[in-house]
C-alpha cells in the first residue's frame, strides 16, 4: 500500500485515478493545478506522484524538478502524457518513469508498482 498523489487537470482522471489505484491497496489523493499539488505534498507526503505534463498554463516537467529538489529525490515521479516525443525524454526532468494517455489499466499498475518497488529499499524517512 502506497500513498499516491495524482496531480491533473482533467476531472474525468482525477475521477478515475483513485478508483484505479484505490482497488489495488493504494491510498490516493487527486488534484488539478501545481499550486494544489504543493500544499497537498507537504500535507500528504505521498510514496509516489503520478504528474500530467501538461496542466493548466503550467508545465508539470517543472514541477516534476521542484518536488524532486524538495524530497531530495526520494520520492518517485511518474509522468503522463498524450505525447509519446514527451514522455520519451521523462528522465530529462528527473522522472522515474513515464505513462502514455490514454493508458492502459494494466499498465498503469504495473508502472507504479515497478516504480515503487525501486523506491522501497532506497526510502529515507523525510520531514515536511
Amino acid at each position: 500500500m502506497a500513498k499516491i498523489l495524482v496531480v491533473d487537470d482533467d476531472d474525468n482522471l482525477l475521477y478515475l485515478f483513485p478508483l484505479l489505484l484505490e482497488r489495488e491497496g493504494h491510498i490516493v489523493q487527486t488534484v488539478s493545478s501545481k499550486d494544489k499539488a504543493i500544499d497537498t505534498f507537504s500535507k500528504f507526503l505521498p510514496d509516489l506522484v503520478i504528474l500530467d505534463i501538461w496542466l493548466q498554463r503550467e508545465d508539470g516537467r517543472k514541477l516534476c524538478k521542484e518536488i524532486k529538489t524538495k524530497r531530495n529525490g526520494n520520492i518517485p515521479v511518474v509522468l503522463m502524457s498524450t505525447s509519446v516525443k514527451l514522455l520519451d525524454d521523462y528522465a530529462a526532468w528527473d522522472a522515474d518513469a513515464g505513462i502514455e494517455k490514454p493508458f492502459d489499466v494494466h499498465a498503469l499498475n504495473k508502472t507504479v508498482n515497478e516504480v515503487l518497488s525501486r523506491y522501497q529499499h532506497t526510502r529515507k524517512p523525510i520531514s515536511a
